[in-house]
């Protein structure tokens, strides 16, 4: 199940514990008492939840954030090699002589 589905279905079991809590609110005081402590510990576990799936989605993110980076990086290096390459080659083919002292 995909992170935001999960993310939607506790919100919907947490209005749903508060929609039963406002119902038995009217049945009695300890029936009132042991929704609302049910509602905020639901609401409460949501919320962690929420942020849990959001952080291993995060890292997820930054995973492939890093995986792209290092391809490009790779890329930059070995452009860099290749042009050091070609340097060495013009410098071979192109020494600088001296200029001959006339006697």
């Amino acid at each position: 199940m995909a992170p935001h589905c999960k993310i939607l279905f506790l919100s919907l079991y947490s209005w749903c514990a508060i929609s039963l809590m406002l119902y038995f609110a009217y049945m009695s005081p300890n029936v009132a008492i042991i929704s609302a402590t049910t509602a905020v510990l639901t609401l409460v576990f949501t919320t962690f939840g929420a942020s849990w799936l959001n952080q291993r989605n995060i890292e997820k993110l930054l995973e492939q954030l890093e995986r792209r980076f290092d391809a490009r990086f790779d890329t930059v290096l070995t452009g860099i090699k290749r042009l050091d390459r070609i340097e060495r080659q013009l410098e071979a083919v192109f020494k600088p002589v001296p200029p001959s002292r006339a006697s």
